[in-house]
């Protein structure tokens, strides 16, 4: 059992913004005014905090087949979005750019320079566009390879000590994972991890094969010159950490006991690297704990029916927290963590409608918590303020 005080980690009531469509020009408008737009837009949502302090997010606008992307500037009762077509949206002459814009990811770099790493769904490839004042450009990166090229799911970008974008993603074609990372003007890209197939029993005991894929769900997190890699392991159905630099990673299995290690969120706190993720066996919410070079402790945070996927973790005030998917009743769920290791676990949305999909957690540059997520019945992103 698990209780204990919910401490800062509360819902504001009434401090929500819902995000109703996702169309307007090029051009980049400061807070320029709220978007009134009926498109289902928001799956694969990636939030991130531009140097100036102010929230973002890129996503995947499914009614246009396009990528979209908004910065807020956060008012009393809110957000305020501003809405920008950084790919596959139609052009002034009414040329569709494909569908492009699944799997997508999002991060600033301390130049002031937006990068979304996603999917183009039409190519089976894996895009970039970036931002420059008011100018998105876009690259193709990767376009995969084998009879049946698919890369670029699972996408999560970084910025490392130099300012440039680190991008981890899957290569389904070849079943690995794979990292592009930009020097100058110039994309590189490698296999890092390649797996083993399997052969043995399932959960039920009967004996199956499975072929080598790995890479799905990968999380990229960097610390100075280290890069931490989480991906799950499809054949072995593990969870497993990549750790080092470009050339040099070495590997741990994390979680190896029955189907674990979907939806990987890391964080890092001084020496201390955790890691949420789903434990599919069980259908629980698990936290792993390393402290400095240490073994990984595991926790389970939430043990209710089918819980814990999608987790975003986060750090706030010396103590965890992670919202989540409740798969059985479709709700979103907050698990905070309280004094000497006791857990408060509360819901978060969902009351109305299927939320807790694509969930992410970001601090506003006046300390302020932001949750937001993909509310499927509504077709649009939820984005509420955790005090």
């Amino acid at each position: 059992m698990r209780t204990g005080p919910l401490l800062a980690l509360t819902v504001s009531a009434g401090v929500v913004a819902l995000l109703a469509g996702c169309r307007s020009d090029q051009g980049f408008t400061p807070f320029g005014g709220y978007a009134t737009l009926e498109s289902d837009h928001g799956q694969w949502l990636s939030m991130s905090v531009a140097p100036d302090g102010s929230p973002s997010m890129a996503f995947y606008d499914r009614t246009q087949g396009a990528l979209g992307f908004a910065i807020g500037n956060v008012k009393s009762d809110g957000i305020q979005w501003v809405y920008e077509e950084p790919d596959g949206y139609p052009d002034s002459g009414g040329l569709d750019g494909g569908d492009v814009g699944t799997y997508t990811s999002h991060a600033w770099a301390p130049d002031g320079t937006a990068w979304v790493a996603y999917h183009g769904v039409g190519q089976g490839s894996l895009k970039v566009a970036h931002r420059v004042g008011k100018t998105w450009t876009t690259e193709v990166v990767d376009t995969g390879t084998g009879l049946r090229p698919n890369t670029g799911r699972y996408t999560d970008i970084a910025i490392d000590g130099s300012g440039q974008p680190v991008v981890v993603y899957h290569d389904e074609g070849a079943g690995v994972l794979m990292l592009a990372n930009r020097t100058g003007e110039t994309w590189n890209t490698q296999v890092i991890a390649t797996g083993e197939p399997y052969v043995g029993p399932d959960e039920t005991g009967t004996t199956v094969e499975r072929e080598a894929d790995v890479g799905e769900y990968a999380q990229i997190l960097i610390d100075g010159n280290t890069h931490y890699i989480a991906y799950y392991d499809r054949a072995q159905q593990d969870l497993v950490l990549l750790e080092g630099f470009v050339g040099a990673y070495s590997a741990t299995t994390i979680a190896s006991e029955g189907n674990v290690g979907q939806w990987p969120s890391l964080g890092l706190d001084g020496d201390t690297l955790a890691i949420a993720y789903h434990d599919v066996t069980n259908q629980d919410l698990v936290l792993a704990k390393r402290e400095g070079g240490g073994r990984f402790e595991r926790s389970i945070l939430d043990d209710g029916r089918k819980r814990g996927a999608d987790a975003a973790l986060f750090r706030r005030d010396g103590r965890w927290g992670a919202t989540y998917f409740d798969g059985r009743e479709l709700d979103l769920y907050l698990a905070a963590e309280g004094t000497e290791g006791t857990w408060s676990i509360s819901q978060l949305g969902g009351a109305e409608g299927a939320e807790g999909f694509h969930n992410e957690v970001v601090q506003d540059g006046a300390g302020r918590w932001w949750s937001g997520t993909y509310d499927y019945t509504a077709r649009k992103i939820v984005v509420r303020r955790i005090e």
